[in-house]
Order: structure tokens, then sequence, then C-alpha cells
């Protein structure tokens, strides 16, 4: 996160967390793309593939779940007036 980054540094956390944040959606899309050309080039339909896209985004958002369990004990506490504050 930004605010806690260290005095400085703020502009290279932003950064990053930009870059992660438009990665992770072009390459999304671009193999979403590629798994629905895979299924039309294969005699599938599209409706196949688009299928197949969902099954693969929800593999991918379930792992994402499953890693943020761990994030659990890492995570400092905030009292809930600092946390609405920061919405």
């Amino acid at each position: 996160m930004p605010r806690d980054a260290p005095v400085g540094e703020q502009g290279a956390a932003t950064a990053g967390l930009q870059l992660s944040d438009v990665l992770g959606t072009s390459l999304g899309t671009g193999l979403g793309g590629a798994i629905v050309g895979f299924a039309t080039l294969s005699g599938l339909s599209a409706a196949a593939g688009i299928g197949a896209d969902f099954a693969v985004t929800a593999g991918v958002a379930l792992l994402g779940v499953l890693a943020s369990t761990r994030l659990a004990g890492r995570l400092p506490a905030t009292s809930g007036a600092r946390a609405t504050a920061e919405l």
C-alpha cells in the first residue's frame, strides 16, 4: 500500500500497484481471447470457449481467495474509525 511505503518512496509503491493492476487486466483479457480463439479453431462453438474462459477466471479468483487467507496474520490491526475514514 502506498500509505505504508517509506517517506519519499510513495511514488514507486504507487507505480508498482498501478503496473500490477494494468498488467493483470491485460493478461486476463489476452488469455480470455486466446481461449475463445483456440476453442473456435478447434471446431467448438464460441459459447464453449467463453464457458472455458469463465471457468479459468473462476479458478484464478479462487486461487486469489485462498492466497488471501494467508494475509490474516500479517495485516496490521486498524480501528474501525480509521478503516472507515480511508474508504
